[in-house]
């Protein structure tokens, strides 16, 4: 996972960039950015790393900004809208969202511990949007799998 760990630099520059909102929910800039950054990620691993993602994503929205602690509001802001991203452009599949098996290492240099409950909600918080993104992507499978089947259907059904 290693190229994967400039997502947490790209997070930390984007919200310290000038200009930059502190509520990077509607930052179009920013998104397209990490877009520019997820893309290559997600493809260069056959998206076997998402969930490694989703949890960094996590992580960096429950601990705050060890560069300067006034700004941990704009980083939790741009790493929620990295989440966001994640999951609107590459869950494809339920695999997508399982729990990353693993740990995740913040760089220390750029994000600090923070209030325990502060994590404790950024994770109940993701686990919720997980839950319901594989609720999601499994209905858009089955959805698609019956589309399929009907189509095949109807195509059998105009072959006799």
């Amino acid at each position: 996972h290693l190229p994967d760990y400039a997502l947490f630099y790209a997070v930390h520059l984007l919200a310290k960039r000038p200009g930059a909102p502190a509520d990077a929910t509607h930052d179009k800039d920013a998104a397209r950015a990490l877009l520019v950054l997820l893309e290559p990620l997600v493809q260069s691993s056959g998206a076997d790393n998402v969930a490694f993602l989703l949890a960094a994503c996590t992580e960096m929205s429950g601990h705050a900004d060890a560069t300067s602690p006034p700004d941990t509001v704009a980083l939790r802001s741009v790493a929620s809208l990295a989440a966001d991203l994640v999951k609107q452009h590459f869950v494809k599949t339920v695999d997508n969202v399982r729990p990353f098996p693993g740990l995740v290492y913040l760089p220390t240099a750029l994000f600090a511990a923070a209030d325990p409950a502060k994590l404790a909600e950024a994770r109940r918080a993701a686990a919720a949007a997980t839950s319901f993104a594989s609720f999601s992507a499994a209905a858009l499978s089955s959805a698609s799998a019956a589309a399929r089947f009907a189509s095949a259907s109807r195509a059998a059904a105009e072959a006799e």
